[in-house]
């Protein structure tokens, strides 16, 4: 019965302030706190704000190096700003005329997935000196995955690029090249057209 007050009172006070709807007056209803609110207004409302669950302080904390001068793992104000400055803020328009998303809707949701399918066995652990990182993190500059981003985000920015120019811009050899190739059509992330590669449709 009190929860169906609460939610009752809330509908009401909706009704009233839709128009106005923001952070500060929806944390100003009874069990909605900083977290809830965020999330009422992305997933709800689409608004372009951060949400910080378990899984995205996970991602914060294991895939980003965070200065600290205590060693010990960042407050959740701290948490927080870093998501905030994380969050995309326009969308990118290729030259085929394709939008890049900004949604911080797809934003959020992504980290909280990648969180709870990729990271979910990582630890959090105060390391020595100022970084956090995954306990099992291999290298990562000079590794497939490392060169994997590197060639999406040329072909975001080209549009097309024909595979023996990634061999002049990358220091490795040309089996390790088409290793990375492979694994990207293997994953559906591009074409190989005549030698020529672009992402896929």
């Amino acid at each position: 019965m009190q929860t169906a007050k609460i939610l009752h009172n809330h509908y009401k006070i909706y009704n009233n302030y839709n128009y106005y709807i923001n952070e500060k007056t929806l944390q100003t209803l009874p069990g909605i706190g900083e977290y809830t609110a965020r999330a009422i207004l992305c997933f709800a409302f689409n608004k372009q704000v951060a949400v910080v669950d378990t899984n995205v302080r996970r991602v914060i904390l294991t895939q980003f190096q965070i200065s600290n001068v205590k060693s010990q793992i960042p407050n959740k104000k701290k948490i927080q700003e870093i998501a905030d400055q994380l969050l995309p803020r326009k969308a990118l328009r290729l030259r085929s005329g394709r939008l890049l998303s900004a949604s911080a809707y797809e934003w959020n949701q992504a980290l909280m997935d990648y969180s709870a399918m990729v990271l979910k066995k990582e630890k959090i652990l105060p390391q020595s000196g100022i970084m956090f990182r995954k306990t099992k993190q291999t290298k990562f500059i000079g590794s497939n995955r490392y060169y994997r981003g590197k060639i999406i985000t040329l072909l975001v920015e080209k549009e097309r690029v024909e595979q023996k120019v990634f061999m002049s811009l990358f220091a490795i050899s040309p089996e390790q090249l088409q290793k990375i190739i492979d694994s990207l059509l293997r994953d559906g992330l591009i074409r190989v057209t005549h030698g020529t590669i672009t992402l896929a449709q």
